[in-house]
């Protein structure tokens, strides 16, 4: 799902100004795989597998096609069950942090997914069918979809939650066979955001 909108950077630049702190994401920004799997328990026994992605890739001004933003700097982490459990959970948690050079692009964002969710919402579109999903206060602004995902594989259903702090956007989806809890993902976005600082 994706999203973007153009944003400027504005540096001051007369005596004695100074310009925003460089954005980084690293590792300590991402919730620890115990931190998930306290709000996710069916994680328990499972691997975290992390790498760096500063494209968020969001919905576009149509409820189909999607658009890129790229911020300053970002990380990803994907946590996974134990796939050598009796019995194995199709739970899978998706964390992507972002950090833009103001906070325009984030804003952005989270307008477009609340967009989507309401022209788009109870509508077909590539397999899945997606619907407002309602959250608590989290950061300054957030934005959710629920999700159900039906094609030639597994029958797949998902929550998506977007928020933003400043210029920094975490978005979380939570993903498996069963209707995932709101209570979870909205806990792990709030690790999620709390580690982001």
């Amino acid at each position: 799902m994706g999203i973007a909108a153009a944003s400027m950077l504005v540096l001051t630049g007369a005596m004695g100004t100074a310009q925003a702190a460089p954005a980084t994401v690293t590792n300590k920004n991402l919730p620890t795989m115990a931190e998930v799997v306290k709000a996710v328990p069916q994680l328990k026994g499972g691997v975290a597998s992390k790498e760096k992605s500063r494209t968020y890739d969001g919905p576009g001004k149509k409820c189909t096609g999607s658009k890129k933003t790229k911020a300053d700097a970002g990380r990803m982490a994907v946590y996974m069950p134990d796939f050598e459990a009796e019995v194995m959970q199709d739970t899978f948690v998706m964390v992507h942090t972002l950090k833009f050079a103001n906070k325009a692009k984030a804003k952005a964002i989270i307008a477009d997914v609340k967009r989507y969710a309401k022209r788009c919402s109870g509508k077909v579109y590539d397999g899945a069918k997606s619907s407002k999903l309602t959250l608590p206060k989290i950061g300054d602004e957030r934005a959710g979809l629920a999700m159900h995902m039906k094609g030639e594989g597994p029958e797949m259903r998902a929550n998506l939650v977007v928020t933003r702090k400043g210029r920094t956007l975490v978005q979380v989806i939570q993903m498996g066979g069963d209707k995932p809890a709101k209570s979870q993902t909205v806990a792990v976005a709030k690790v999620a955001l709390k580690r982001s600082r």
